[in-house]
């Protein structure tokens, strides 16, 4: 049985690219035969602001704790 996994994403600036993050991520998926359960994306937001002003990596780490997920992968630019 794969493993289920999330996939988070932010940019900050328009020259940054959600669609590549998540497609780097889906290829790690695959590779280690996970099963991507969800997409988390925060758009234009610093990553020095705090998970209170994150609102997609806030869901994640709830949804982790309530055991819906087994990894949590993110793209480091």
């Amino acid at each position: 049985m794969p493993k289920r996994m999330c996939c988070y994403a932010r940019v900050s600036k328009t020259s940054q690219s959600v669609e590549r993050q998540i497609s780097e991520l889906e290829i790690v998926a695959a590779r280690n035969d996970w099963e991507i359960v969800d997409r988390y994306i925060d758009h234009g937001i610093s990553d020095a602001k705090g998970r209170d002003q994150r609102p997609e990596l806030d869901r994640m780490m709830k949804d982790s704790l309530l055991n819906l997920l087994r990894l949590q992968c993110s793209y480091h630019i």
